[in-house]
């Protein structure tokens, strides 16, 4: 046995923690700069209140806004507006996107120049690893953002591109996670976010680095995921409970993550969402069950190399199955499990967001394998694609 933990965030957990917003603050200084989504944590009416409690203590809070995901020319604006400020700490609320956004804008305001030059594959400079004090709270159970050390940075257009800025150092120092704030997500928002957390799970338990230390986190977190989809799909009130669930499991597919990596379903899905103009979790929802019944289609074709994979896929559907020993048709009653949630939740298709069989083919040339044990080339991420056009 021989493996590594990554570093990851002190963590408050459960629903009502989210008052405790401004103790944490001062812990770091009395200026903070908030980066929040859209409108909806203004409309839930905590910003005003995250607004009196600031002020009876003395915090002198900032803001900026991230109503989509993150570009270069939004990071940078950012910082060019709040360097002056004498920030202390800076808090990101919000889903995926807000989060990674006050992931970058913390590093950037250690940084010189545009956080282009720092990006995987794009930039020339690594980042140093300085940052200010970043506070994590989502307010969407998905990308697990809150306790990786990267922020995703996205340019759309024909050179457009999703890429990294990734250090060691850039996790978040504290991740505030109450569910109750996600109570005004509407439920197909829900069930998008539920899908990338759940993709995120099962790639990084099938990952080829996956280990001892991610597959105790993953697989009971799989099996909570997957409960959590089916009342979703079947259209139950989205209690504070199946909330905690979710958020639970969304930051779990985030640990998971940044220790056994990713696979095939996010190797689309980053590309995917560089070209064309889709939400990611919708990318993710789409992605997740051709990459599943690829990858078992292969592990089949060498049943011998693959079998550890084979038994941990069907370790998922034992428990959708009860005491099946055959460990390929419970692999397989997992993948149309899943298959069948996906239909049910009605995941728009990719032709909804202007991918045809010509974006498919681009898409599927910029994909990768990551860590997968099984690698597919570009016509096979052409055939995946196409079949959720």
């Amino acid at each position: 046995m021989n493996f590594s933990v990554s570093k990851m965030p002190e963590l408050y957990f459960g629903a009502g923690k989210f008052p405790f917003l401004t103790d944490i603050i001062l812990r770091y200084g009395k200026r903070a700069l908030i980066i929040t989504g859209g409108i909806s944590f203004e409309k839930s009416g905590n910003l005003q209140s995250l607004i009196e409690h600031s002020a009876a203590k003395g915090i002198e809070l900032y803001f900026y806004r991230v109503a989509a995901e993150p570009s270069p020319s939004i990071i940078d604006e950012a910082v060019s507006i709040h360097s002056k400020h004498g920030i202390d700490c800076v808090v990101a609320i919000g889903g995926g996107s807000s989060i990674d956004a006050g992931k970058a804008i913390s590093c950037m305001l250690k940084e010189t120049g545009s956080v282009t030059d720092y990006l995987e594959g794009v930039g020339k400079h690594k980042p140093s690893g300085r940052k200010l004090p970043f506070i994590a709270l989502p307010t969407t159970a998905g990308t697990g953002s809150e306790a990786t050390k990267n922020a995703v940075i996205t340019e759309r257009g024909e050179h457009g591109f999703k890429k990294s800025l990734r250090h060691d150092l850039f996790v978040p120092d504290v991740a505030l996670i109450d569910p109750a704030l996600s109570s005004t997500l509407p439920p197909a928002t829900t069930a998008y976010c539920a899908l990338d957390a759940f993709a995120q799970l099962i790639e990084s338990y099938l990952s080829d680095k996956a280990n001892i230390f991610t597959d105790s986190l993953a697989l009971p977190s799989l099996n909570k995921a997957l409960e959590s989809l089916e009342k979703l799909s079947r259209g139950d009130i989205i209690d504070i409970g199946i909330r905690s669930s979710l958020a639970y499991c969304a930051y779990i597919s985030g640990v998971t993550l940044a220790n056994a990596g990713l696979g095939l379903c996010h190797g689309v899905a980053g590309p995917m969402g560089g070209i064309a103009d889709i939400p990611h979790g919708i990318a993710c929802a789409n992605m997740i069950v051709p990459s599943l019944k690829y990858s078992l289609e292969k592990f089949l074709e060498d049943n011998k190399k693959y079998s550890f994979y084979i038994k941990k896929m069907a370790m998922v559907g034992r428990d959708l199955t009860g005491a099946d020993p055959h460990d390929v048709s419970s692999a397989r009653t997992f993948i149309d499990r899943l298959e069948t949630i996906v239909k049910t939740i009605g995941v728009p298709k990719l032709s909804a967001f202007g991918i045809d069989s010509q974006a498919a083919v681009k898409i599927a040339e910029l994909s990768e394998s990551k860590n997968s044990p099984v690698k597919a080339s570009a016509s096979d991420f052409a055939v995946m694609i196409e079949s959720m056009i």
